[in-house]
């Protein structure tokens, strides 16, 4: 089975990605924060990739996705509610809709969301659940 759909394919030869890819040492983390192992496999395969853009998807908009770490700075005191919140621990991992939404990933793989730091929700089950739902306007499964 395909890991990905031939459109995300597409989307992510085109920002840069390829099979094998190795950044993780070039990827600007945010300070107090240390990757699990499944977010340093996210960073170390599509860190510093824009991907894609918005506009018209299939069951509601298309975003781009930034994998930047970085990109989330100044929001470490809210990343921090959010895990009190969840009872869990967060790893950022960038931006999408134009940066409106930031999205993180616990330690077991799964993607949460929070549009403009406003509160955070459980987006995907995966990283490449969630990029496929970014990239194509999919509904979130939640996790």
């Amino acid at each position: 089975m395909k890991r990905f759909s031939d459109e995300v394919d597409r989307l992510l030869v085109k920002a840069g990605w390829f099979e094998g890819r190795d950044v993780l040492d070039q990827v600007r983390l945010l300070e107090g924060f240390t990757p699990f192992a499944a977010a340093q496999q996210v960073l170390r395969e599509f860190g510093n990739l824009h991907i894609g853009s918005s506009g018209a998807g299939i069951d509601c908009a298309r975003s781009d996705v930034e994998i930047d770490p970085s990109l989330i700075a100044g929001g470490e005191e809210l990343i921090a509610e959010f895990e009190n919140k969840l009872g869990i621990k967060l790893t950022p991992l960038g931006e999408a809709h134009n940066g409106h939404l930031i999205f993180l990933m616990d330690e077991q793989g799964r993607v949460f969301a929070s549009w403009l730091f406003h509160d955070v929700f459980p987006y995907a089950k995966s990283f490449d659940r969630a990029l496929e739902t970014f990239l194509l306007g999919l509904d979130n499964e939640g996790v």
